[in-house]
């Protein structure tokens, strides 16, 4: 073989090699250990903005403004650097509401995890979770869950809704039980809300409940927060090779299409194979305007 034949394709081999292993590095190392804070704005017309302003000062006051800070898939398996990088995203958003949309352990393990995650968090006068498919396949009791989350003040929603005030605006959170491993029940759900209110939070594991689970038409729906699809978690070029079942038509980011505007979290941990690619784990800031 000619020298400069075999200088090429020892040149390429050593290019493809060098590319495999940079994937290897991103997938494997880098990206499922990397933290993004996605901002957005949400007004009460439905429009959405995506800002590119810090985030680092609190809502403003004396706007009709409330911060959401919303996590998702947490997947807890360990509580050190990863898990810190998460909780100084979360502090320095500065929200007036926190709220966890499911999967924050995915095994028995979790659960001393989860303690120590939430006593990480500092304190918010409004916090409300809902309940995913791991949680239910844990092992752990839904009611130590529920009690691991009120120790710290953190409300568990399954097919509940409660109604606060915040900044002097009333508005209404609704959390569904799982699609997977629970029983979502909206009329359950809005049993003790006698009225409806013009702000209404939805709090749903899987995106795909947008399309299959219809809420009284006397309580519209705002928006609906959820997670579940880890934005595919290998998503090369954008493009997930696969989403688990009750994901829907969803991936990640906004829909707001035929039904009430969605946001599907990227999440913050891994599931089955703890990878990532094209997908950063991400804590969602959402300012929520409010008429």
């Amino acid at each position: 073989m000619p020298t400069s034949r075999r200088t090429l394709l020892t040149g390429a081999a050593a290019a493809s090699a060098a590319g495999l292993a940079a994937i290897g590095l991103e997938t494997f190392f880098l990206c499922p250990r990397r933290v993004v804070t996605s901002r957005h704005i949400f007004s009460s017309d439905h429009s959405v903005f995506t800002p590119s302003d810090s985030v680092s000062a609190p809502a403003d006051p004396l706007a009709k403004t409330i911060r959401i800070v919303h996590l998702s898939d947490l997947h807890l398996h360990a509580c050190g650097t990863f898990q810190k990088l998460i909780v100084d995203h979360v502090a320095q958003a500065a929200a007036d509401l926190l709220v966890f949309t499911g999967d924050s352990i995915d095994s028995s393990r979790g659960e001393d995890f989860l303690k120590r995650f939430l006593s990480m968090i500092p304190p918010h006068a409004h916090a409300m979770a809902v309940l995913g498919n791991w949680e239910y396949g844990s092992g752990v009791p839904i009611d130590r869950i529920r009690a691991i989350y009120h120790n710290a003040g953190v409300e568990l929603l399954v097919n509940r809704s409660i109604d606060l005030v915040i900044k002097g605006i009333r508005i209404r959170i609704t959390g569904l039980d799982d699609l997977i491993g629970g029983q979502p029940d909206p009329t359950l759900a809005m049993e003790s809300a006698s009225f409806s209110i013009p702000h209404h939070l939805l709090l749903a594991h899987c995106p795909a409940v947008r399309d299959l689970i219809a809420f009284p038409t006397t309580h519209p729906i705002s928006f609906q927060l959820s997670g579940h699809t880890h934005g595919g978690q290998v998503a090369p070029f954008g493009r997930p090779i696969v989403t688990p079942w009750g994901s829907g038509r969803y991936v990640a980011g906004w829909y707001c299409d035929h039904s009430q505007p969605l946001y599907v979290s990227r999440g913050l941990g891994t599931s089955t194979i703890p990878v990532r690619l094209g997908s950063t784990p991400e804590v969602v800031v959402i300012d929520w305007l409010l008429s």
